[in-house]
């Protein structure tokens, strides 16, 4: 290995073939791992080492083979000798180049050397280490505020290590003036690197993703020195908000300066907890009321706009003036929020109005009916959206923001803005024109489909229990009419299907059993013409109804059962390309078939299986379940089925109920059942998932064994069976 090494020397110290230098570099950083140290770490290959840091051709080679030597494995005290020996943070920091690669190489070089002095240092606190741990520091705080993100982003690792070292320290009442320093210098540079770079395209998307990710890095070791220091934080974060200017200095200063302002006010509440944010509310009020008074609410930039309307969110529940909440919602209502010229800000306004209300409800109430008039000419639907001054999705969100605020004492208000929406469903199914759509044009189909769910998401702001008043009860029932019709009239739309499943789904829990008039004749055109995707969402919404309204429906299940089984077995059975997209869908298709049998096992609505429109294909359910425990390719179907085999048991094992029945299941299948499934080398019993199936068997065991005990007819049968085996 020593001659080899020589060998490699002789070919490095050639500089007129830069090439074989670079693979000779690249043999010793593979040595490293399992050679002596000492036959690099010494007087001879070291100083050639060094001078490599200068040759742009081979210096990124260099820093890696250094890179590999501090990452050695060895014990602390070895260690720190071996950095003493290297003594790279002089070298490092004598480096004047600007070659993005390269320092993304010393930025990761330096991080490890610091991410070892941190554990050297808990290890053996000797001044020795805490020297150079000192010297590796002002290297990172350097590399850290480097301008590009690569070469920063290379320091966080070690920054959020020594970070959780501070953390530590202060909890033990450890932390000295040094260690409050270096969180200043960390806060200036953290805001350093949340500013957006004066050449950020804000309409690339991949670039956004990437700064996104960036900036959440930087965003935890802001929020980590939140809570150490967060009186620290307070005065520097003060400090920003400050020098935001009022809407006449607005020129003179930058969009980016102003936004990472209010991010890093809006980073201290994230890093708080409530309770803390809570008793210091008179702070947080204020600086809410000095950014409203700034150019902040109407800046031009979408960045500032939209971070303010982030951050008034964000610390809503806690705000008390009454009058800058007034100018805070003109703010959010007008062009500076939902009515903003870029769609982004529009979108994403109408959703934290949303979230503003929902904290706000009650004083937003005394002006509820201009925030109504407001919003009202926002909430019209055309043939194309493109016409309109918001998407769709955008409505959705102030529909549901106007639903809570009107729906518990205003009620009154409802007729503004269902009455619309009724008339305009009405017109469209009256005259039909979405028979005339085409596959490639369904305008009319897609305006029906909006109104529906329209409907649908006012009704989300509704609470649970709500007492509608009787016209608005009925309004809603004429709904279900009109959309019984354009099902029929449309009963293969998948796009409607969808519509009217989820307009189903809010009304089961608006109107409760006023809906069963409704849907009986809905739900089997909604069922024979679905398949796919489409028969998952029907399975849901019929697990819904068995939730919702357990033994009241089981004349309408009884029916719907075996026509629902059916259609499901059609679809699962038949052969499959493996590890196909159609496989997989057909897999979800069996887990909710599972999911829709114990469904109805947990909800007292077990005898549908045995009723007289069933009870002929029991044999055929009941082979179905015991399959499911078997199927070891997925285990919540495996539990799924030993859970309903365990609801069964105690439907069919209390006094009066049929015990032939039960005792067979027992002996015949599930005693089997129990102890082949865990016993098979198929089943994974090192899968945290498989302790469910374990825990269910179990269950299964314990109500067998207390309802056989309790009952002198199990008693019997069981010893008869027991003698005839």
């Amino acid at each position: 290995i020593s001659a080899c090494l020589v060998g490699l020397e002789m070919c490095i110290r050639d500089r007129s073939r830069p090439d074989l230098a670079e693979k000779c570099l690249s043999n010793i950083k593979a040595f490293i791992g399992w050679i002596d140290l000492s036959l690099i770490v010494n007087n001879r290959f070291l100083p050639l080492l060094y001078s490599f840091f200068t040759d742009s051709e081979l210096r990124e080679e260099t820093s890696d083979v250094f890179y590999e030597i501090v990452s050695r494995g060895m014990d602390s005290s070895s260690k720190i000798d071996l950095l003493a020996s290297l003594n790279l943070c002089p070298i490092l920091a004598s480096l004047n180049a600007d070659d993005t690669d390269f320092l993304t190489k010393i930025a990761r070089l330096i991080s490890r050397m610091g991410e070892i002095l941190l554990h050297c240092v808990e290890q053996v606190p000797s001044e020795k280490s805490k020297g150079q741990l000192s010297d590796c520091l002002q290297l990172m705080f350097k590399y850290m505020n480097h301008p590009d993100y690569s070469v920063s982003h290379q320091a966080l690792a070690f920054a959020s290590l020594y970070l959780n070292s501070i953390k530590k320290l202060h909890k033990l009442g450890q932390i000295t003036n040094d260690h409050v320093e270096h969180l200043k210098l960390y806060l200036q540079i953290i805001r350093n690197k949340l500013k957006y770079d004066d050449t950020f395209d804000f309409e690339n998307t991949k670039e956004q993703e990437s700064l996104v990710r960036y900036r959440m890095e930087l965003s935890n070791l802001f929020k980590g020195i939140t809570q150490i220091l967060p009186e620290l934080v307070a005065s520097f974060v003060r400090l920003q908000i400050s020098n935001i200017p009022k809407q006449e200095n607005i020129s003179l200063f930058s969009p980016y300066d102003i936004e990472v302002s209010i991010y890093l006010f809006y980073l201290m509440g994230e890093g708080l907890p409530d309770a803390v944010v809570k008793n210091t509310k008179s702070f947080f009020n204020q600086v809410i009321i000095d950014l409203t008074d700034s150019c902040a609410p109407g800046h031009p930039h979408r960045c500032v706009t939209q971070i303010y309307f982030e951050t008034v969110t964000r610390y809503a529940k806690y705000f008390e003036n009454k009058d800058y909440l007034i100018k805070i919602l003109k703010a959010f209502v007008d062009h500076r929020g939902i009515l903003h010229p870029h769609s982004a800000v529009r979108s994403r306004c109408c959703y934290l109005f949303t979230r503003f209300v929902k904290v706000l409800k009650p004083q937003l109430l005394p002006i509820l009916p201009d925030i109504i008039a407001c919003l009202t000419n926002l909430l019209t639907f055309q043939n194309q959206n493109g016409n309109q001054a918001l998407e769709f999705k955008d409505q959705m969100s102030l529909l549901e923001s106007i639903g809570l605020l009107i729906a518990d004492t205003n009620q009154q208000y409802i007729p503004f803005i269902l009455t619309p929406l009724c008339d305009k469903l009405s017109e469209l199914v009256a005259q039909k024109p979405y028979k005339q759509d085409t596959e490639d044009n369904p305008v009319y189909t897609n305006l029906l489909c909006q109104i529906i769910f329209a409907i649908g998401t006012f009704s989300k702001g509704f609470p649970l229990g709500l007492n509608l008043q009787p016209a608005t009860a009925e309004t809603f029932g004429s709904t279900f009419q009109l959309i019984l019709i354009a099902l029929r009239d449309m009963p293969r739309s998948l796009e409607l299907r969808s519509k009217v499943v989820f307009f189903f789904h809010r009304m089961v829990l608006l109107l409760g059993d006023q809906t069963f008039r409704y849907l009986e004749p809905a739900l089997p055109i909604l069922m024979v013409n679905c398949g796919g995707p489409d028969l998952l969402t029907f399975i849901a919404l019929i697990n819904q109804m068995i939730g919702h309204f357990k033994e009241k429906f089981e004349p309408m299940i009884d029916r719907l059962f075996l026509p629902l089984v059916n259609r499901i077995s059609e679809y699962t059975t038949g052969q499959v390309t493996s590890d196909s997209e159609e496989e997989r869908e057909k897999l979800e298709i069996k887990k909710h078939y599972y999911l829709f049998i114990n469904t109805l096992s947990s909800n007292k609505l077990a005898t549908i299986l045995v009723s007289p429109v069933n009870v002929s294909n029991f044999e055929t359910i009941w082979r179905s379940i015991v399959e499911g425990c078997y199927f070891f390719r997925d285990v919540t179907i495996q539990r799924l089925s030993f859970s309903t085999i365990r609801n069964l048991i105690l439907t069919w094992g209390t006094p009066g109920a049929d015990w032939s029945r039960f005792t067979e299941i027992i002996f015949n299948d599930v005693n089997k059942a129990m102890f082949a499934v865990p016993l098979d080398n198929k089943f994974n019993l090192s899968d945290l998932a498989s302790d469910s199936v374990i825990n269910e068997i179990a269950q299964i065991q314990t109500v067998s064994y207390t309802h056989l005990r309790t009952h002198e007819t199990g008693r019997n049968i069981v010893c008869r069976l027991l003698l005839e085996k």
